[in-house]
Parts: C-alpha cells; sequence; structure tokens
C-alpha cells in the first residue's frame, strides 16, 4: 500500500511540474542577459578611453612600464589589463567582459594593419586555432 501511495505522489508532482509555466520555474535567470556566444561580439560596456592611435603607444609604454616595475620579463594581455585600466588606456571592464579582452581586441587590429613592429618587444604566437600575444621586456 506505501509503495502505491508513493508512485501516486510521484506521478501527480510529474503531472502538475509538465503543465507549470516554464519561466516561473526559472524565474531568478535574467531573461535580458547575452548568450555566451553573443558575448564575443560585445564592445566594453564604456568603451575604450582613447583613440586607437594613442592607445597603441600608450599601450607600448605603459607594458613596459609594468614589468619595470614589476620586475617581469614577460607579460601576456591578462597580466597587464588592470594596469592599463588603472592608467586609463581603457575605462574598466564588465563583470561579463573577459579581463584583457579590449587589449586583445586592439592587439588583433594591430596585426591586421601590419603594425606590430610599433609595439616594442610584442611577440605575435600563431598556433592553428588561436593567436597568443606575449610582451618582452625592452633594456632602455
Amino acid at each position: 500500500m506505501l509503495k502505491f501511495v508513493i508512485i501516486l505522489v510521484l506521478i501527480v508532482c510529474l503531472l502538475e511540474l509538465s503543465f507549470y509555466p516554464r519561466n516561473k520555474i526559472m524565474k531568478n535567470k535574467n531573461k535580458h542577459s547575452p548568450a555566451p556566444k553573443d558575448m564575443r561580439n560585445l564592445e566594453m560596456k564604456k568603451g575604450p578611453a582613447m583613440e586607437f592611435e594613442a592607445r597603441i603607444k600608450a599601450i607600448d609604454r605603459y607594458v613596459q612600464e609594468w614589468m619595470a616595475e614589476n620586475g617581469e620579463v614577460e607579460a601576456r594581455p591578462f597580466d597587464v589589463a588592470d594596469y592599463l585600466v588603472e592608467k586609463g588606456v581603457y575605462k574598466d571592464y564588465d563583470d561579463q567582459d573577459k579581463k584583457g579582452r579590449s587589449l586583445r581586441a586592439d592587439l588583433i587590429k594591430i596585426k591586421e594593419k601590419g603594425r606590430v613592429n610599433e609595439l616594442r618587444g610584442l611577440q605575435v604566437v600563431e598556433r592553428a586555432n588561436s593567436i597568443g600575444w606575449v610582451f618582452k621586456r625592452i633594456k632602455p
């Protein structure tokens, strides 16, 4: 008898859930947040702080400055992203924005325009599916 009651309760629960509107079940989910595939195409919420030409010069100067201050010989965009925001090259990034995304987007533009040599110490590491970026310290 107990087994019959348990099975009956489970069936009733499943039937209720199947008729319950899906948006009420997932009411805590933000319906307006962008899907992850769309996030790749989003610009920074607040946009860059400087024009492109000024950013190239500032990135070159501040990356070398960051490496000198921290005693590093190499840096990746992720490493220097906070420093570039602090110096005003980029405005602060979103929580959804991957750290250093704006810098990497600028590095791709620089590579496409054939101006990689304007950033001292920048090495482009070509991979099968992606591009890696490494800044090397230049001694004055």
